[in-house]
């Protein structure tokens, strides 16, 4: 269809000349299901491809000086099909502001995560190169939640708490190397759960770490 339709997507049914060119032939209900969504049906036996024009030369403007693009727009006029394209551009447009909000609030949502992990990291250094190393995982809100826990239990252990943290991994390097995945024994227990996962407030093993 889109070798044998004119300069604006019309297309004059021609099943033969069509099953002839790819070498198949094809029943007019079977086309007609499957471009139902693609095409609109015209008068005197013509389909215009409804994304052809958008495709082949973006949006067409009324007020554009070029002579081709002024061709097309009277092309489309000459088979009444201006209105049905202006309002499928302005759907396109529509559609296209949605997929930008949706990025936009998934960007938002990252964002938002990263601080989170980033808050209770004892070590505030290298921040740009932590927000890299944390996008390119894309953690989900449950996986921000393990990194947050296994921080606060890491910040019981000797290697973070002695000479002053000086031990304490950069946070791009302790997201690269997946730490939270790591197996922590502090004070010799490997169950050990920081205060916030516990229901008690306190507990002694708190007091000896």
């Amino acid at each position: 269809m889109n070798d044998t339709c004119d300069a604006v997507g019309v297309w004059e049914v021609d099943l033969d000349l069509a099953s002839f060119v790819i070498g198949y032939q094809y029943p007019l209900d079977r086309v007609s299901k499957e471009y139902a969504k693609g095409v609109k049906v015209l008068q005197n036996n013509k389909w215009w491809l409804l994304d052809f024009c958008s495709i082949q030369y973006g949006q067409l403007e009324e007020t554009s000086t070029s002579k081709p693009v002024q061709y097309y727009i009277a092309l489309l006029k000459k088979h009444t099909l201006w209105k049905d394209y202006t309002k499928g551009i302005h759907t396109l447009k529509e559609k296209d502001k949605e997929e930008e909000k949706e990025q936009a609030k998934e960007q938002e949502s990252i964002s938002e995560k990263f601080e989170r992990f980033y808050k209770p990291y004892p070590r505030k250094e290298a921040k740009g190169d932590a927000e890299k190393a944390f996008g390119a995982i894309k953690p989900d809100s449950e996986l921000v939640d393990k990194m947050v826990s296994k921080i606060e239990i890491y910040k019981k252990t000797t290697d973070w708490t002695k000479d002053n943290g000086k031990w304490i991994p950069l946070p791009a390097t302790w997201l690269r190397a997946k730490r939270w995945e790591d197996e922590i024994i502090v004070n010799g227990n490997s169950n050990y759960k920081p205060p916030h996962e516990r229901n008690d407030s306190w507990h002694e093993e708190d007091k000896h770490l």
